[in-house]
């Protein structure tokens, strides 16, 4: 059986960021991209669809022509919840100036912020991106909740309560 393509969810406010994500993820092969542009598209589209991976800027708006807010950990809590493996890319840690910068999530390393000096309208940063993302088992991640989904009728979720949700995420 031939492997399907894995879907990243991107949210992402800036439209030349947007252009070099989709510049890069049209070369890849084995993944599939879904667009938000702002907290409560990503917000919806996590709850309702399985993806294999997400993208978030840090600094999104809440709604359409609303001012960017620090949101993207808002929704990578969520994700993270679902056991959707995440990784924050910005243009700054206070301010959108022109690094990006990757967080990864209590699930990974535990390194923390690491900057590199390629800005999001390069595509070269979402590779690096893609590239630290694929480091979670991400095909074995997305079946193993895919099948929890079909036999449950639910998406997985850590239940309120749960000593690893209260390790990750409180």
């Amino acid at each position: 059986m031939k492997n399907k393509k894995l879907e990243i969810l991107i949210v992402e406010d800036g439209k030349e960021n947007i252009k070099a994500a989709k510049q890069f993820f049209d070369t890849q092969r084995d993944v599939k991209i879904d667009f938000a542009m702002n907290y409560e598209q990503g917000l919806k589209k996590i709850n309702n669809k399985l993806y294999a991976g997400a993208l978030f800027d840090l600094e999104l708006p809440k709604t359409e022509n609303a001012e960017p807010e620090k949101l993207g950990y808002e929704l990578a809590k969520i994700a993270g919840e679902y056991t959707l493996p995440w990784l924050i890319i910005t243009s700054g840690i206070d301010h959108h100036d022109n690094k990006a910068s990757f967080t990864i999530n209590k699930l990974s390393d535990k390194k923390g912020n690491e900057i590199f000096a390629t800005p999001k309208t390069d595509p070269k940063a979402w590779k690096i991106a893609y590239e630290r993302l694929k480091e979670y088992p991400l095909r074995e991640l997305f079946e193993s909740r895919k099948r929890y989904e079909k036999f449950v009728g639910k998406k997985f979720s850590y239940p309120k309560g749960d000593p690893i949700r209260k390790y990750l995420f409180e």
